[in-house]
């Protein structure tokens, strides 16, 4: 919808006014059915938005989120209320670009699959006003594009300041981030404007990179737009999206060389304390871990497709975790459980590992995707999902205010519980259970894969034929599941089952029947399932001691790591600014009982299980527990939290018992501990 203010932009700048002169629905509606090989195929398709119907523990955990600050945060947040992205304006404050981008991103795929009429109407309310905004030339943002020049009537150069203002609109990244939203809402609510939308978007991204290089966030977040490129390629077929898409390879920052060589990385310890570095950001590594396999589709380069698998191999050397996650409050932090995990570096993560099982169909991504699922997603909020922290931390002793902090980078509150602690991005990210919700089942060529065996349900169409896979039981809080397919049974197709890399003595049950695989891959049973078969999936693993720095140990079982509980006691802090604006206002988190615990030798494990409570990931809720002996040794605390480790001066003579819960239920906690 062209504006004044378009006009007048337009008017200065001729050189970017574009406008599409056919309409690509039609074009998607000839290309239907033409095999065309430019993208390599995914191994295991992602199943449509809605398809894919969470269950059980699952269901709840959206339930919370669509009932706290995920699905409430618009009615009460200036930021969303007013963003510029639906025409608001915010005064003296600032507007991130990324807010209203990472709030759609997960609330659209929430919407549909919990089939919530109030979630859906403000999917539709948002993307209609982003929408009535774009351009008629296809730019999509608020702000105006940067141009570094303008050439007046003589054909000189007329430099002017204003048309060289600091934007995150105009990077990049925001176009990719809006575009994966409409996308998303195109697959959920079929609405057919968007794929104009997207070409039309895309089409001036072409043009404007004739005049001006991608730069700051964009440069280093290149690889998103590849999502839109290619998901519009896949429709049209044109073949100036894949030169798009290799012009910005060409631009952006290589991730696959940068990590291509241990000897020349230069960030295998933690900076110094302040020093912040965009190609060492957590969140900008945590999207980028999708580069190789993303870039690969491209080139067809095996190098490429490695890429990424290389990558997290090299960050968790030196900055990996228990959890599966790597710290980086901002910049990596290191081993040590004490260096905080972002909220945004999680979810980014998990969708980077998404990306990436189903391109690659690699187990060993699924697994991981799992343990960022179960332990780390659920930790970094409350139980009830209405606050949360900017960065979470292994051993997490206390959350409060420090001025003096153990973080190499972030500020005095990022561990605190808030609306919006430290930075608002992680304020509106919603997209973690959603999108791991819409991953536990994928499409195989010939027939479906089942990623995860967290509760859920699928209804697709297999061979023109409509199937029902239910995966029934409370996994991973325990060792098995069961799966349902329902079918006609005129046709037979395959199921392909994850075989986890931990689990020992899997099996598979089908009335008499009894099939074994491999630990790190896919079983794949091919039948005519006719009408209604029942599948006992089990999946027996061992708790270990896994080693970790400084004669520390953490116990794990399969995907859960578990963690000692510490009493707590919330204290809110109410800021003068709260009064008018309090979100604001924070909470932390004091221990109220001693926590200075290590195994004591020769410790027998005593595993009980219950129902999940109300909240399933809170202490009082967990469906696991363990009780294990221990001792108390000299642990002191230093700036807001625990030491590295204990100094040892002491150790106690008494044995007691202590509760372990999964890490994904705790507030307060102590994951990595001493074996005494």
């Amino acid at each position: 919808m062209s504006t004044e203010r378009e006009a007048q932009w337009l008017k200065k700048n001729p050189a970017y006014y574009w406008i599409p002169n056919s309409e690509t629905s039609e074009r998607v509606k000839k290309s239907n059915g033409v095999v065309h090989n430019r993208l390599e195929d995914y191994v295991f398709k992602p199943c449509p938005i809605g398809s894919i119907e969470p269950q059980g523990w699952l269901r709840r955990q959206l339930e919370i989120h669509a009932a706290g600050m995920g699905g409430q945060l618009d009615t009460f947040w200036p930021s969303l209320m007013e963003s510029r992205w639906i025409g608001g304006h915010i005064q003296g404050e600032k507007d991130p670009v990324d807010n209203m981008i990472y709030w759609l991103d997960g609330i659209i795929p929430m919407a549909w699959q919990l089939n919530d009429e109030s979630l859906k109407t403000k999917c539709r309310k948002y993307v209609n006003e982003i929408i009535d905004r774009q351009w008629d030339n296809g730019w999509l943002m608020p702000d105006e594009p940067e141009v570094p020049f303008r050439l007046g009537g003589d054909g000189k150069e007329i430099r002017e300041e204003d048309t060289w203002e600091v934007s995150g609109f105009s990077e990049g990244w925001a176009q990719a981030g809006i575009s994966k939203v409409l996308i998303e809402y195109y697959e959920a609510a079929g609405d057919p404007r968007i794929p104009s939308v997207i070409e039309k978007s895309l089409r001036f991204l072409d043009t404007y990179l004739d005049k001006i290089t991608i730069r700051s966030w964009g440069s280093i977040r290149w690889v998103e737009l590849l999502i839109p490129i290619y998901w519009l390629y896949e429709r049209t077929h044109e073949e100036w999206l894949i030169h798009l898409a290799r012009r910005l390879k060409c631009m952006g920052f290589d991730w696959i060389e940068f990590y291509g060589n241990e000897e020349l990385w230069q960030y295998k310890e933690p900076m110094e304390q302040g020093h912040w570095v965009s190609v060492n950001h957590v969140v900008n590594n945590a999207m980028a871990v999708k580069t190789g396999g993303m870039v690969y589709r491209m080139t067809h380069r095996e190098s490429d497709r490695e890429g990424s698998g290389q990558m997290l191999a090299l960050i968790d050397k030196y900055h990996g975790l228990v959890t599966g996650m790597y710290t980086g409050d901002e910049n990596f932090g290191g081993q040590l459980p004490i260096h905080g995990s972002e909220l945004c570096a999680v979810v980014e993560l998990m969708f980077s590992l998404e990306l990436l099982v189903s391109i690659t169909g690699r187990v060993d991504y699924a697994d991981r995707l799992e343990k960022l699922a179960f332990n780390c997603l659920p930790a970094t909020f409350d139980p009830k999902m209405t606050v949360h922290q900017y960065i979470h931390q292994v051993n997490q002793v206390q959350c409060s205010r420090n001025d003096e902090r153990v973080y190499m980078t972030n500020g005095p509150e990022a561990n605190m519980f808030g609306i919006e602690p430290h930075f608002p991005c992680c304020t509106t990210q919603t997209q973690g259970w959603p999108k791991f919700a819409q991953s536990v089942f994928m499409q195989a060529p010939d027939g479906i894969a089942v990623i995860s065996y967290a509760p859920a349900k699928l209804d697709t169409i297999v061979y023109n034929e409509s199937v029902s896979v239910t995966i029934g039981g409370t996994y991973p809080f325990e060792d098995s599941a069961v799966i349902t397919v329902k079918s006609g049974g005129g046709h037979a197709f395959a199921l392909y089952l994850r075989l986890p890399a931990w689990t020992r003595n899997a099996a598979v049950k089908i009335g008499d029947d009894v099939f074994t695989g491999k630990p790190g891959t896919f079983l794949r049973l091919e039948r005519i399932w006719k009408k209604e078969t029942k599948i006992e999936v089990l999946l027996p693993a061992e708790y270990e001691f896994t080693r970790r720095p400084n004669r520390l140990v953490a116990l794990t079982h399969g995907p859960l790591v578990y963690s000692h509980p510490i009493a707590e006691r919330w204290e809110q802090e109410s800021k003068p600014e709260g009064k008018e604006k309090p979100w604001l206002n924070n909470w932390s988190v004091y221990p109220v009982e001693e926590w200075n615990y290590g195994y004591a030798e020769g410790t027998g494990l005593k595993v009980s299980r219950k129902e999940a409570g109300e909240y399933p990931f809170s202490p009082e809720g967990a469906p696991v527990e363990i009780r294990v002996k221990a001792k108390k040794v000299a642990w002191e605390m230093d700036k807001g939290a625990c030491t590295a480790a204990p100094s040892y001066e002491w150790t106690g003579k008494d044995v007691e018992e202590i509760r372990l819960i999964p890490f994904g239920c705790t507030n307060l906690r102590i994951t990595e501990i001493p074996l005494l």
